[in-house]
């Protein structure tokens, strides 16, 4: 018998999970991490901190096991959070996470550069991406830049703790740093233009597929950790792109949608197939010879708990007892209407600039009824994207959701309601370590590729049906939500202007 260990670095917290060779899981722990916000659309995290609770998260798990005979390590992370660090990995400040938003004027000039290999992330890149936020650190930090031997992603700067090697994920590279997978190579033409040609230099020399065996795990990594042996390290990539291996469906006309403090919807085609206001479609970037689309909505379980916390200051208990009440109420009785977009718009608008909104408050509102509205703000602004999908020829035949959505079932029976069709539902809020595990298996040569070990150690789905009653209230609302975003937009730009995000 042998093990896997995934490890998922989240935004709330690094999840470590131990699994025998069928897909098991035999042990999980997850410790929490701080995220700061210094300012409007700024977010940020220390790098330490992660890989001192990923160790604690392991030796966890190692502890409640007998002896377990680890093979391979897989992991996966958040993207684009940005480390500056010099080669032996000491970060020269905080890392700057997936979901700020403070290059967004730098995400604007990168659709300037007139390159080929713009067309994958549809022209320009986007404010949460590496590129902009490396370019926003060189003017504004020019001493941590020119100090920088390394600005790469979380999950280069874990491989490298794992095992004193510098390598980049092709996910990664491809999705986020406009990387030709293609030809194998990074397009300094890119850089020129935007006035940071020497950016290449700052990025791993080696790009590795995913699942691909990368090196052992180095003895410093084996300590710190608490594991016996020098298992391999496979490449992993995105935390929500990666978990689609877990599905046990990354093939075409099928749609992963993970849900948690984030969404995000990851699609295969076989052929490029370019789709407005959608990510991608990237070459190579999960599967080799498939492309992959992104879309999906920068703030979606951190909405309801900002709604919860901060807007309502409800406790847990409190806030699990209204989420019960949530269930016994009629969805058609809501009369206020919510803008999703706390943090701007991924897709399909791709606007940084947009910002949530409450609509139509009265006297009579209680705290429930701003919670029900806001759960079903974040609803629409999946359908948006589901809806984007279809009207531009993807061909989806099936959905598998998954994500710490499982936790909520108000959010989740909202969202197969608003959706209007069938979906597979997993409720294994580990579908990150997973995958992570799957990348394991096979770079520990136990499967001849990423598909038969996917569909070897897939999770259990059940069928979520929608209640067919609200079709007609939800379609109704949902124009409602569209035009709303329609006329406010100019209204949320002026008043982003206002206050510089730094």
């Amino acid at each position: 018998m042998y093990n896997y260990l995934g490890i998922d670095l989240g935004t709330e917290s690094a999840r470590v999970s131990i699994y025998d060779n069928s897909g098991l899981e035999l042990a999980t722990s997850s410790v929490a991490l701080k995220t700061i916000f210094p300012g409007s659309g700024l977010a940020e995290q220390n790098p330490l901190e992660w890989w001192k609770a990923i160790c604690e998260a392991t030796r966890f798990c190692i502890s409640q096991l007998n002896e377990p005979k680890i093979v391979g390590i897989g992991l996966a992370t958040t993207a684009s959070t940005v480390i500056a660090c010099k080669k032996d990995g000491t970060p020269l400040r905080n890392a700057i996470l997936w979901m700020d938003t403070r290059a967004w004027k730098e995400s604007q000039e990168t659709s300037n550069v007139n390159h080929p290999i713009m067309r994958f992330s549809g022209g320009y890149d986007a404010a949460e991406w590496l590129v902009p936020k490396a370019l926003w650190i060189y003017r504004n930090e020019k001493d941590v830049y020119r100090d920088s031997d390394f600005i790469v992603e979380a999950i280069d700067y874990l491989v490298f703790k794992l095992t004193g090697t510098w390598v980049s994920s092709i996910m990664n590279a491809t999705c986020k740093s406009n990387y030709d997978s293609q030809n194998k190579e990074y397009v300094r033409e890119i850089y020129d233009t935007l006035g940071i040609p020497d950016l290449t230099s700052k990025f791993p020399k080696k790009v590795v597929q995913v699942g691909e065996a990368i090196s052992n795990l180095s003895n410093q990594a084996a300590l710190e950790l608490g594991i016996a042996g020098h298992p391999v390290v496979a490449q992993g990539g995105i935390d929500a792109h990666l978990a689609m291996l877990a599905s046990g469906k990354p093939i075409p006309s099928h749609v992963f949608m993970i849900a948690g403090t984030s969404n995000v919807m990851i699609s295969l085609t076989e052929k490029e197939h370019p789709v407005p206001g959608i990510w991608g479609p990237y070459p190579n970037a999960l599967i080799e010879g498939l492309w992959l689309l992104e879309g999906g909505q920068i703030s979606a379980g951190s909405i309801l708990r900002w709604t919860v916390n901060k807007l309502l200051g409800l406790n847990d208990d409190a806030a699990g007892r209204m989420i019960d009440d949530c269930l016994k109420i009629d969805p058609r009785s809501n009369s206020l209407l919510v803008l999703d977009y706390w943090m701007g718009n991924r897709s399909p608008y791709r606007d940084d600039n947009l910002r949530g909104a409450i609509l139509g408050l009265s006297l009579n509102h209680e705290p429930i009824d701003m919670y029900r509205a806001a759960v079903e703000s974040v609803c629409f602004g999946s359908l948006n994207v589901i809806n984007t999908l279809k009207e531009n020829g993807i061909d989806i035949n099936s959905l598998t959701l998954s994500g710490g959505i499982a936790r909520n079932p108000f959010w989740l029976q909202s969202t197969v309601d608003v959706f209007g069709f069938p979906i597979d539902f997993s409720d294994a809020t580990n579908m990150t370590t997973l995958a992570g595990a799957i990348c394991a298996a096979k770079a520990s040569n136990h499967y001849p590729d990423l598909l038969s070990a996917s569909e070897s150690l897939k999770v259990k789905t059940q069928r979520l049906e929608p209640n067919l009653r609200y079709r007609d209230y939800y379609f109704e609302r949902f124009q409602q939500y569209l035009e709303a975003t329609k006329i406010l937009t100019p209204t949320f730009h002026e008043l982003t202007a206002r206050k510089s995000v730094v």
